[in-house]
């Protein structure tokens, strides 16, 4: 029965895993959000690590117009782009199960059943898959018409609204 009840938490805490990932910067626990690295004066790269792969598209944009408005330039284009997830580097949860018969000796007998699930399955289970959007964007003080360049303030006002609905 105890066995169960574990088995039960454990699958709720895994239904709740898959919500929405949380707008910021990385946390060092969870390793989901914004990073941002400065490459010249007016270029960067800017990663979102998120639950989702839609998310995580919305979210590496929107982080790419509020750097663009934060360093005082109004328009940013995207030079580079890329999607990963972490499918195919996490290992599958592994448990592993045991039945022992047998004598055991003078006063003890019978059947024996083992049940063993690794902590690491378990946080690995509750942790879920991974996506990363990576954008390499450089910053300008105008925009072209160009399909690769975006208006940073439309593009916080259109996403920002939507992030923070879903948010907490």
């Amino acid at each position: 029965m105890k066995k169960l009840m574990i088995l039960g938490v454990s699958l709720a805490l895994v239904g709740c895993s898959t919500s929405s990932s949380p707008y910021g910067p990385v946390n060092a626990d969870s390793r989901l959000g914004y990073q941002q690295t400065k490459i010249q004066q007016d270029r960067y790269r800017v990663r979102f690590t998120g639950k989702d792969l839609y998310e995580v598209q919305d979210y590496a944009l929107l982080r790419a117009a509020e750097l663009t408005l934060d360093e005082g330039f109004s328009h940013f284009k995207v030079i580079d782009g890329h999607i990963s997830n972490d499918h195919g580097r996490r290992f599958p949860i592994s448990s592993g199960v045991g039945v022992s018969l047998g004598n055991g000796g003078y006063r003890h007998g019978g059947t024996r059943a083992h049940l063993g699930l690794g902590v690491n399955d378990v946080v690995r289970a509750l942790e879920g898959e991974r996506v990363t959007s990576m954008l390499e964007i450089q910053l300008l003080h105008s925009g072209a018409s160009n399909p690769d360049i975006y208006d940073a303030a439309s593009v916080a006002g259109s996403i920002k609204p939507a992030v923070f609905k879903k948010t907490p």
